[in-house]
């Protein structure tokens, strides 16, 4: 099963956090980036935010199913182990390294392992800033622009585009009067709505996020994932992320 994991989840390209009170922010920016934060949870516990743990289950429109566990640490860690019911995908992100390793659900010695290239390793990097650091993931406030009013579902919404470098952005579509994440646009043409919450230590996590993506060819396909648990903060070791190293069984 390929899956395309890269945009699918909602909280908030390359280097650290910004310092928001940098003059080139405009201020509406950093008003609704503060309300879409505190929407979210305190602002005490988003700082105090070191790993995320998700755990849960995907489906796709035809039908295939996997158990799925993701994992962010700062500062910029990331795991995601999908497992099959014919293989278990493991790509994961160590700063500047990235690999991937496909294995034989039945036979873990049946295996592939590749490095994975700059294109992919920066488009991991912005996923991961997007998920660990709640809407200030972005190098400079500058790169957060305010593209306008629009209505979603019915709301009055704020749309800004977080910009991680050439082609990798997101569009964020925010509750003027809330700050809550209405829906998510991606360069890459998905289209990501969240669904019902699981609070941890009182900060909101989507329960489920159903992901839109275009076809090569035409059409749509669909993905829905559902979490069943979110832990914060949990000890993650380094060598989970790591590049495994070799073996010879």
């Amino acid at each position: 099963m390929r899956l395309k994991l890269l945009c699918v989840l909602f909280v908030a390209a390359v280097v650290g956090v910004p310092n928001l009170a940098k003059a080139d922010a405009t201020p509406f920016d950093l008003a609704i980036i503060a309300k879409a934060r505190a929407f979210v949870g305190p602002e005490a516990t988003l700082e105090s935010i070191k790993s995320i743990h998700f755990s849960g289950h995907l489906t796709t429109d035809d039908g295939a199913k996997a158990a799925l566990d993701i994992m962010f640490k700062k500062p910029c860690c990331q795991r995601v182990v999908t497992t099959g019911d014919k293989q278990i995908e493991v790509t994961a992100l160590d700063d500047y390294d990235a690999w991937q390793r496909i294995s034989d659900s039945k036979d873990l010695r049946h295996r592939t392992l590749a490095i994975l290239g700059k294109d992919q390793i920066l488009r991991l990097r912005a996923n991961t800033f997007e998920n660990l650091y709640f809407f200030r993931g972005v190098t400079d406030p500058s790169d957060i622009d305010d593209l306008g009013r629009t209505v979603v579902d019915g709301k009055n919404a704020v749309k800004l585009r977080f910009s991680y470098g050439p082609g990798i952005y997101f569009d964020r579509f925010f509750d003027v009067d809330t700050g809550q994440l209405l829906r998510t646009e991606t360069a890459f043409g998905d289209v990501i709505v969240e669904e019902g919450e699981i609070l941890v230590d009182g900060v909101r996590f989507a329960k489920r996020i159903v992901t839109t993506s275009p076809k090569p060819g035409g059409g749509t396909y669909k993905m829905t994932v559902e979490f069943d648990k979110v832990t914060l903060n949990e000890e993650m070791p380094e060598s989970l992320f790591s590049v495994p190293l070799p073996t010879f069984d």
